[in-house]
């Protein structure tokens, strides 16, 4: 059983050294455009001394436009999927949204902050937690309990 085998164009096995090449340098820097590509012949390297402008254009031209890598990065991202239960909340305090996040302060230094917003009013509250023992206690209180200037650590 004999399989099928392309006769390449006498073109095609002329460019076929110098498009691995290109192929090789646009995945090793990234999936650089041909702009790019141009670019970084400019500066001289000795892998890609015998690549010329003209190879890169015919390289786009052939090979260039079906990178797969470049075509995933140009997807666009498709909506996602929206919660048919958004949080709602008609009373101040029922509900609300923790998270914990690093502030910097003076002197460069970090601090952890736990934040809370109440859905109903949009109120925010932070409180800073000296370390993350302290951030878990925390947590454990708010969940047992809605978040209210009483749970606030004065």
């Amino acid at each position: 059983m004999k399989f099928y085998n392309q006769v390449k164009v006498p073109e095609q096995q002329m460019y076929e050294k110098e498009n691995k090449l290109i192929e090789a340098m646009h995945i090793r820097f990234l999936h650089a455009s041909t702009g790019e590509l141009k670019r970084i012949l400019k500066l001289n390297l000795q892998e890609f001394e015998q690549l010329t402008a003209a190879n890169i254009d015919h390289w786009h031209q052939e090979m260039g436009k079906f990178c797969i890598g470049c075509m995933k990065g140009k997807m666009k991202e498709h909506a996602r999927i929206h919660s048919s239960k958004p949080l709602q909340s008609d009373k101040p305090g029922d509900v609300t949204v923790g998270d914990i996040m690093f502030v910097e302060g003076l002197k460069n230094i970090k601090k952890l902050l736990m934040i809370h917003v109440d859905v109903c009013s949009k109120f925010v509250t932070g409180v800073t937690l000296k370390d993350k023992l302290e951030q878990y206690v925390q947590m454990q209180c708010c969940r047992s309990k809605p978040f209210t200037q009483e749970t606030k650590r004065s």
